[in-house]
């Protein structure tokens, strides 16, 4: 029964003598009760396992038989064609829908070699399940001989004509283009196109030939890594770094379990312009999952860039530009080399993934996936963050409007008030009244929308603290309201007060808005009196009064103002060494004048007047001026 078995089956397949020889050896085994050991190790006995490594008469392939596939499949025309085979559409009769059939070309059917790697790919390609990897349905022969396998047809486009479309778009910063296609967006893609190299990995499997044209973008979103003629797949005793697979999970191909025409040392497989230098030289035992992280690496680059880390249509040129350094950085062509942007996290990923030495790249995709990952989750909160920035801003114009109508009508309430005799009645007084009735109406509402303001402005460094766009408006309002408002940071800064005669002491008084007068008063947790030289007192943020008093001479006062963060003295621009304040003596000043210290002074920036000046700040000489 064993005899007829192995007859049927060699028949079949239409295996060579040596593998029928092999297959009749283990049968007389199995009879004579050899191998029949319950103990022993037992496996399914593959072709590959048994055929010549280096044959030297062409046979048939094992690909499996099947009804003639006239019957099955119609020929629907050429989607494309490469060095090896071609991509036709086709139409399966059985299922009733739309097919890719990928065939050998016949004047290749008697390379063994190459037929089994065509076969690998599809074995290989058909074991990796993931929504990033094209399915393969079948896998034969048609009646002319040429091995084939059907897989689903991905309609879109690649990876490189929707780069090449955002970059024609961004001639000036990126920029949506007419498809809709944004930076982030792109990004995406590629980090669905790390996930699914991470996959791949994890089964055991290099892809070799990783590029933006191997990539299907489709029409409903799908991002699938494509090709993976060039795939190499770990075996036992072999070096394949990273998997989280148990063994039984790993990929296995007839090629790759018999150890049939695998790469050798010193030939090239893959495209230049995008691989590795331990790829480009040809060092197949060095070619791992870090390889692929290094031309993962190279498809950013492009993404950047709008170009291929290295140029060029001959191979062999391209592979010297390789080996003689690394690519100038990333930047796309709106921006100059240097230039901080959004995407600089993006820039160091790519450099890491293209180091030059493989210990110095991401262990593999999922490392690259996780990082890339992170940088979307930067980027998001970012873009939420200015999002909410330019919301406050829509708001900002109102704000003024308020504050402009309410000054107004205050005003017109004074004057009308200050024109009336002392003898006014109330009802004289009505219109004025009704006029600050008004002002405090819109002030109320200036006070909702302000809040609005302030909580979007808030809600912005919650999702990326210190976001300059949203501090220097928080700080802005401050300086008009003279209130603080940003809230997150510690509301401090230092003071530092020196005079040209020691021991002066210093009185420090807070300015507070007390029924509607600036009031100085007292500093909680400060000393009523401090002696100069006074270097880096912490204060909370505010305005202050300064008296300085020194016995013999004419008490001299000073104000300043305290930001957050920063240091207040009078140190001119330019120079980081405070001026000595100076101090007189009594009569030298004239009758009626008032002593103004050297310092720095605000000016400008009246939002409530429509021609004030910038907001500017200036170093004033100190000078007298009269008291009345």
């Amino acid at each position: 029964m064993l005899d007829s078995w192995a007859r049927a089956y060699a028949e079949r397949w239409g295996l060579p003598h040596p593998a029928q020889a092999e297959l009749q050896r283990v049968i007389d085994g199995v009879q004579a009760g050899l191998v029949a050991d319950s103990q022993s190790e037992t496996r399914p006995i593959a072709v590959g396992d048994v055929l010549d490594s280096s044959p030297t008469t062409p046979h048939r392939m094992p690909f499996g038989s099947m009804s003639p596939t006239s019957d099955r499949y119609e020929d629907q025309g050429l989607i494309k064609q490469g060095g090896m085979g071609e991509v036709r559409r086709v139409w399966d009769r059985a299922l009733n829908r739309t097919v890719a059939m990928k065939l050998l070309r016949t004047d290749l059917l008697d390379r063994e070699d190459l037929t089994l790697r065509f076969m690998e790919e599809a074995q290989a390609t058909g074991q990796l399940e993931h929504p990033g990897i094209v399915p393969i349905y079948d896998i034969g022969t048609l009646e002319d001989g040429r091995p084939y396998f059907t897989m689903k047809e991905i309609r879109g486009r690649t990876l490189l004509d929707v780069i090449e479309e955002l970059h024609i778009a961004s001639d000036t910063g990126w920029k949506p283009s007419p498809t809709g296609w944004t930076f982030a967006k792109v990004v995406g893609v590629y980090h669905s196109v790390c996930k699914a190299v991470a996959y791949a990995h994890s089964r055991g499997v290099l892809h070799r030939d990783l590029k933006p044209t191997n990539v299907m973008v489709g029409a409903f979103g799908e991002v699938v890594v494509m090709d993976w003629g060039l795939a190499k797949i770990g075996r036992n005793g072999e070096t394949v770094e990273v998997t989280s697979e148990p063994p039984s999970r790993q990929v296995v191909t007839t090629r790759s379990r018999a150890n049939l025409y695998q790469t050798q040392t010193g030939s090239i497989a893959g495209t230049p312009n995008y691989m590795a230098p331990e790829q480009a030289l040809g060092e197949a035992e060095r070619v791992t999952q870090r390889s692929d992280v290094y031309s993962l690496g190279a498809l950013l680059y492009e993404i950047l860039a709008d170009r291929a880390p290295y140029l060029g249509e001959d191979p062999q040129e391209v592979v010297a530009e390789l080996l003689s350094g690394p690519p100038p950085s990333p930047y796309p062509p709106f921006q100059r080399p240097g230039q901080a942007s959004a995407e600089e996290g993006l820039r160091e990923i790519c450099n890491r993934a293209m180091s030059r030495e493989a210990d110095d790249r991401y262990a593999d995709a999922g490392a690259l996936a996780d990082a890339v990952s992170d940088w979307i989750d930067d980027a998001s909160a970012r873009e939420r963050a200015i999002r909410l920035v330019e919301q406050a801003d829509e708001v900002g114009p109102e704000l003024i409007s308020l504050r402009k109508r309410a000054a107004t009508l205050r005003s017109r309430a004074t004057s009308a008030l200050a024109e009336l005799p002392v003898t006014a009645t109330v009802a004289d007084k009505r219109s004025a009244w009704a006029l600050e009735d008004q002002a405090a109406e819109l002030d109320r509402e200036l006070s909702r929308q302000q809040g609005r303001y302030v909580d979007l402005l808030h809600a912005a460094l919650d999702s990326v603290p210190g976001l300059p766009q949203a501090r220097g408006r928080l700080r802005g309002l401050e300086q008009l309201t003279g209130r603080a408002v940003a809230g997150d940071e510690a509301g401090s800064g230092w003071l530092t007060v020196v005079t040209e005669q020691p021991g002066v002491t210093v009185e420090i008084r807070r300015f507070e808005n007390i029924n509607r007068r600036l009031v100085a008063v007292p500093v909680e947790d400060v000393p009523g009196a401090l002696v100069t030289p006074v270097e880096g007192l912490t204060l909370p943020v505010g305005s202050y009064q300064l008296r300085l008093r020194h016995a013999g001479l004419q008490p001299l006062t000073v104000l300043a103002k305290v930001d957050r963060g920063e240091l207040w003295s009078t140190a001119p621009a330019g120079r980081t060494k405070p001026e000595p304040l100076r101090m007189v003596a009594p009569g030298t000043d004239p009758e009626g004048t008032v002593r103004i210290p050297r310092g720095w002074s605000w000016f400008g920036g009246d939002r409530e007047t429509d021609d004030s000046f910038p907001r500017t700040r200036a170093w004033v000489p100190g000078f007298l001026i009269a008291r009345h």
